[in-house]
């Protein structure tokens, strides 16, 4: 299982760049402090998920926003691309992003 807890902070846009790829600009619905801040939790949690020293958040995990504080998130590991849908919810200055190795391709996990 994967999970991260960050605050939304306007010093996230001084980092994005090491995370955020133009394939990951193309499926978000804009780059505010708390777009950004979701991606970056959503990425951390499949980080510690996969449990892989080494995985490039920008080239090795896409994370594309869904409604109802849902992500769609492709990762490459082993050589090939693994979907996952993550969960996130935003409380006041801080997201909460969870996902678990069941719910890979669409299986749902609750």
């Amino acid at each position: 299982m994967g999970v991260d807890a960050e605050y939304v902070s306007p010093k996230i846009k001084k980092i994005q760049d090491k995370f955020i790829s133009e394939e990951d600009k193309k499926l978000l619905p804009d780059l505010s402090d708390e777009t950004i801040t979701v991606v970056w939790s959503v990425k951390e949690a499949v980080y510690k998920m996969e449990n892989m020293p080494g995985i490039s958040f920008k080239e090795n995990i896409h994370v594309k926003l869904l409604p109802e504080s849902a992500a769609s998130v492709e990762v490459l590991k082993n050589g090939e691309w693994h979907n996952y849908e993550f969960h996130y919810e935003i409380r006041g200055l801080f997201v909460l992003s969870c996902c678990s190795h069941a719910s890979r391709n669409g299986i749902k996990q609750f």
